[in-house]
């Protein structure tokens, strides 16, 4: 058997091109590599040979490097999902603007009607004499000539639009006549 020589492990690896492909011979010494050194033999994946131990520095520093591959593209990952949800264009303001369009649509819709409504009753009341007639005695309290108009109890009393309110009679409304 040879002699066994045991080199020191480093916590750098030494670069390839400056390492010398054998140590340096020693009277008496053999031509064995560290285990952390490339071999010509079989190897695993990591570059240790079968049956070597690898520098325990240098796989803590792998592991490490592992862990923190994973956990940097965990935390991209958990950023890009919560911009994707909560950012300025996110899942849930993309929702927000679309309840908030749906009610601006009904809004419209409803407001189109009115439009639609009133430009009806402004016809109406262009070409039509006793719908201008109906108003001018409903609301504005107009009455014919020989007319008499008398207010019954039981009416609203809240509704006192076009009753005299200097004579003190809430009977009797004020005579208007049309012109």
């Amino acid at each position: 058997m040879g002699k066994l020589i045991r080199f020191r492990c480093e916590a750098k690896a030494p670069d390839e091109a400056a390492r010398a492909l054998f140590p340096p011979f020693l009277s008496g010494a053999t031509d064995a590599r560290p285990a952390s050194y490339k071999s010509d033999a079989s190897t695993s994946a990591d570059g240790v040979r079968p049956g070597t131990t690898p520098c325990p520095e240098l796989a803590r520093k792998k592991i490490r490097r592992k862990r923190g591959g994973i956990a940097a593209f965990v935390l991209v990952f958990l950023g890009g999902t919560a911009a994707a949800f909560f950012g300025d264009h996110g899942y849930l303001d993309v929702k927000r603007q679309r309840l908030r369009h749906e009610e601006l649509k009904a809004e419209h819709a409803a407001r189109l009607q009115r439009v639609d409504a009133l430009r009806r009753e402004i016809d109406r009341l262009r070409d039509d004499p006793s719908a201008i007639e109906r108003i001018a005695r409903e609301d504005l309290g107009f009455v014919a000539k020989n007319e008499i108009t008398l207010l019954l109890p039981g009416a609203d009393p809240g509704d006192a639009s076009g009753l005299d309110a200097k004579s003190g009679s809430g009977i009797v409304p004020a005579v208007r006549s049309t012109p």
